[in-house]
């Protein structure tokens, strides 16, 4: 027979600091029912007097040209209004941009591999 009780889901838990133990009870639980946007704002850049192949994505913390993010975020602004397509969201542009970075470590990882067995 099912438990009346749900499992809570591993995927996060908050406790929260305001409820207060009775007799011997537990604080009340939150559970995570979905995430809605990442934190971190990343950027795709272009380095003077490299190639494109050294673009990388950068967090937004770790760059000093706010007048070239300024720039690039009005761009994307009147892009958007020139056109009236939609474009991806920035948690869809954070999500591809963690996923391409995730594939390069790893492709870096196994050429390196590759180097030391050689």
């Amino acid at each position: 027979m099912a438990s009346d009780k749900t499992t809570p889901q591993k995927t996060g838990k908050k406790q929260n600091g305001k409820s207060k133990k009775v007799g011997g009870a537990e604080p009340e639980e939150f559970v995570v029912e979905k995430v809605l946007d990442p934190r971190v704002l990343e950027y795709f850049l272009k380095w003077r007097r490299f190639t494109d192949a050294d673009n990388t994505w950068e967090p937004e913390e770790n760059l000093d040209c706010p007048e070239l993010i300024e720039a690039f975020l009005n761009s994307q602004k009147a892009g958007k209004e020139k056109d009236g397509t939609k474009r991806k969201s920035l948690s869809d542009s954070v999500m591809i941009a963690n996923q391409r970075r995730k594939e390069m470590q790893l492709m870096n990882q196994e050429a390196l591999q590759t180097a030391v067995e050689n």
